[in-house]
């Protein structure tokens, strides 16, 4: 029955390191996409500060090129702001993302050391009747010179 049992904590503890394991893969993948995110925004803001002020970089006399300049910079901005919504979805998905690893790890580390005590019971358990056979021998060894 032990060793049943022993083999199903392994069982749980494998399966541990499994979610462990699929979660490490996640929390990756979710740091690139925010990396990403934080990339693009970077290059959002600098196209918009390249844009400069409307109507500037010599446009200033014509009202369509002046318009046009505003009219893209007031895009890109918008882009950008769009761009920092879903920046903050993304970081707390990544927040999340790591918490659920702490927690893999966490049921991870907790069924690994049950399993260790149960191995070192059963360890104690096998010394414990070895000990107690070789007892018994020399017990029987003694009573047999004593005769």
């Amino acid at each position: 029955m032990n060793n049943t049992k022993t083999r199903g904590l392994e069982a749980v503890v494998e399966l541990r390191e499994r979610e462990k394991d699929k979660l490490v893969g996640e929390l990756a993948t979710q740091r690139a996409l925010t990396e990403r995110y934080r990339n693009t925004l970077a290059r959002l803001d600098a196209l918009c500060a390249g844009a400069g002020a409307s109507g500037a970089q010599g446009a200033a006399n014509l009202a369509v090129l002046s318009l046009n300049c505003g009219d893209y910079k007031q895009s890109v901005m918008k882009m950008a702001a769009g761009q920092r919504d879903e920046l903050g979805v993304q970081e707390a998905e990544l927040r999340r993302a790591e918490q659920a690893l702490v927690h893999a790890a966490h049921r991870h580390a907790a069924m690994s050391i049950t399993l260790e005590r149960q191995q070192q019971d059963i360890d104690r358990a096998a010394s414990r009747r070895e000990q107690k056979g070789q007892d018994e021998l020399a017990t029987q060894t003694w009573w047999g010179r004593q005769a």
